[in-house]
């Protein structure tokens, strides 16, 4: 194994973090800074390459500031001195928990774009989570189980980065955990992701173009390099694999593979340009229940690669990642090129919708009816406290109907019409065999069953949906406030957190709420927004669209009650 030396300045920092190699001919990314600037500084940019980094003033973006944090039944005071970041886990204010006050230092993040997770050294060798994410949006410390898709009853266990993190937050990487020792002796190519993770080994691509008259020459012959693998060289399946071997959901063919792994080497036998399913095994349906609806779709962010798999423009077509994706654009942000965040990401192929958009969608060009995203790429995926659009290019159905069935782009505009309203315009515009609807999905707007009786993941997206402007306009606000303040006391805290910013963007009033606070807090929000949303209505003496089940000025029918008693409760956990 050949180890890169390690800087001398911070040994204690080294120490801690996996060790570099350049084994099995990888190299890290400053191996192609001075061939490649152009494609170095872009990649520098963006959030792949801040993944993961070794903690300092630079990388950390949470406040260590003597500031106290303390849940259920662990409290930690964190601090910094000069450029080291270090925590201490302290007695609770009810000392029902009293540690050694032994503190920690900072050693890796993890996140720098929604959330940042901080890491310090295990006994072990690995690194432990700090049980707290610090929110940069928000600006704001919250419990790590408070990020996810999660039911307050659940309980974060303290993740290890080496086993739990280190397949998608690193390039190249070996957890080797030595059974005999009980210890980690990890090491990657690079931390967060880097050159080879995209492009595979470089050593003999670095070796031959040490030759100019080598270098000049592939250059003029206008093939691809031999010496090292580009994405867009590749055929749609293996250029999408090279995205899919970190956004996707996929494990080892068996569980004793998958046990063995973190000792082994096969994590690293993957290389861009390979199958990927050689070596892993893609979950594909809905038996993997928490990460799917039932039709298949994945229902969670960062696994747009199983998803994408299942549409008909990659599986008749030739769409692949980088249809509309770059690693080397000028937006880090989402890293779409710039023309493709127009319709052209589909009239790029679509080419007979070009001139009569309008014929197709059945609303007026530029509107957001009128996008294609909007209805073949909705978001349905929950996703960092959002909605995420989903990467499985379909068209809108109305045959689902279920309580834990993803939701139809139609209705995800327009909230305020039932499903039947939706069947009928499909089945006159595009022909679509008419659905057989009856009883409440005749009858109640679909937003409002959705919030009502759906299940965790079903909320989250219509709490998402009510606040976006662009539903606003479709579907009208008046009608929302008594489903989004019923949603501020979901057992769920990141719908409450959602339902609490859409009551913001339909009333304009920012009625101070902490979505993990006091459940007693929480209810008298909800009816703070309650009381006022009944005061305005009978103000203006509006009530609502009919199937919205608001059938007089500040009054509501019978049938909401009803219908929420029906709620979907099986728990979902959502792990992204």
């Amino acid at each position: 194994m050949a180890a890169i030396p390690r800087p001398v300045e911070d040994i204690s920092l080294t120490r801690a973090l996996p060790v570099p190699t350049r084994e099995k001919g990888m190299r890290s990314s400053n191996s192609c800074k001075s061939c490649h600037p152009g494609q170095y500084d872009t990649w520098h940019r963006s959030f792949h390459r801040t993944m993961t980094q070794a903690a300092s003033p630079k990388s950390v973006v949470g406040r260590f500031q003597g500031q106290r944090l303390e849940w259920n039944d662990q409290a930690f005071v964190l601090a910094r001195h000069g450029d080291e970041f270090w925590i201490t886990e302290v007695e609770t204010a009810d000392n029902s928990r009293v540690p050694v006050a032994q503190p920690q230092r900072v050693m890796m993040t993890t996140g720098s774009r929604h959330q940042q997770i901080y890491w310090t050294s295990g006994d072990d060798g690995g690194l432990k989570q700090l049980p707290w994410v610090y929110e940069i949006a928000m600006a704001r410390w919250i419990p790590s189980e408070h990020t996810f898709m999660r039911p307050d009853d659940w309980k974060q266990h303290q993740p290890t980065w080496n086993h739990d993190c280190i397949r998608c937050h690193s390039v190249g990487p070996h957890p080797n955990f030595n059974v005999q020792s009980e210890k980690w002796e990890t090491t990657v190519t690079e931390l967060g992701i880097a050159c080879a993770g995209c492009h595979g080994p470089a050593a003999e691509h670095i070796r031959a173009h040490r030759n100019p008259l080598h270098r000049h020459s592939v250059r003029a012959s206008g093939e691809p390099d031999p010496t090292i693998i580009n994405p867009a060289h590749l055929n749609k399946e293996r250029s999408a694999e090279v995205c899919g071997q970190c956004h996707s959901f996929m494990s080892f063919y068996d569980d004793k593979a998958h046990h063995d792994d973190f000792h082994s080497d096969r994590w690293r036998q993957y290389r861009p340009g390979g199958k990927l399913q050689e070596y892993f095994k893609l979950y594909k349906d809905a038996r993997h229940k928490n990460s799917y609806w039932p039709d298949g779709s994945a229902r969670i962010g960062g696994r747009e690669f199983n998803a994408m798999i299942l549409s008909g423009c990659y599986t008749h077509g030739q769409l692949n990642c980088l249809s509309c994706h770059t690693m080397h654009g000028d937006d880090p942000y989402d890293q779409m090129k710039p023309v493709m965040k127009s319709d052209e990401g589909c009239l790029q192929c679509h080419q007979t919708y070009r001139n009569d958009i309008a014929a197709h969608t059945h609303h007026p060009v530029g509107s957001d009816g009128s996008r294609c995203y909007n209805c073949h790429m909705p978001h349905t995926g929950y996703a960092l406290l959002g909605a995420g659009r989903m990467h499985r290019v379909d068209s809108p159905t109305t045959s689902r109907r279920s309580t834990r069935d993803r939701p139809n782009a139609c209705n995800l505009c327009h909230l305020d019409k039932t499903l039947a309203w939706t069947a009928e315009h499909l089945t006159d515009w595009y022909d679509t065999p008419p659905s057989q609807l009856t009883g409440d999905h005749s009858k109640v707007a679909a937003g409002a069953l959705w919030a009502l009786k759906g299940d965790a993941a079903q909320r989250a997206v219509v709490a998402w949906h009510m606040g976006q402007p662009w539903v606003i306009e479709a579907a009208g606000d008046k009608w929302m406030t008594p489903y989004l303040a019923r949603l501020l006391l979901d057992p769920y805290s990141v719908n409450r957190l959602m339902a609490h910013r859409s009551l913001v963007a339909v009333t304009g009033e920012d009625i101070p709420f902490d979505y993990i606070g006091p459940k007693e807090d929480r209810r008298k929000v909800s009816m703070e927004y309650m009381a006022k949303w009944v005061e305005a209505r009978r103000a203006d003496d509006e009530t609502g669209p009919p199937a919205t089940l608001i059938e007089a000025a500040g009054k509501i029918h019978q049938d909401f009650e009803r219908i929420y008693r029906q709620r979907d409760n099986r728990k979902l956990i959502l792990s992204e």
